[in-house]
């Protein structure tokens, strides 16, 4: 497991540039050009992610968030729990529980 590594220095968080092998960081609801998702850089190219590569970190369906803007797609994603975690931890705690 690789943890992004940021590539620029003394920037605000929104101007911050990651590599983008490795995993994401946690998507946010907050200002600023990347300050949502943050800005990666494929190749020669920065970019930041989509409303729907957001949604597939959390673990939801493509196109959950369809329908309003862009702004509160990011939000929609940025203040949401990530389901596949969310189910990983349950799936434990019912192995703990007594069945008798």
């Amino acid at each position: 497991m690789t943890i992004l590594k940021e590539i620029t220095d003394n920037v605000g968080e929104g101007q911050r540039i990651y590599d983008g092998a490795g995993i994401s960081r946690t998507i946010k609801d907050g200002g600023g050009q990347g300050a949502k998702t943050g800005m990666y850089k494929i190749g020669a190219r920065v970019r930041r992610l989509t409303p729907v590569e957001c949604e597939r970190l959390q673990g939801f369906p493509d196109g959950w968030t369809e329908g309003i803007n862009d702004t509160q797609r990011y939000k929609c994603c940025g203040n949401a729990v990530t389901t596949n975690v969310i189910t990983a931890i349950g799936e434990e705690l019912l192995k703990h529980i007594p069945t008798d």
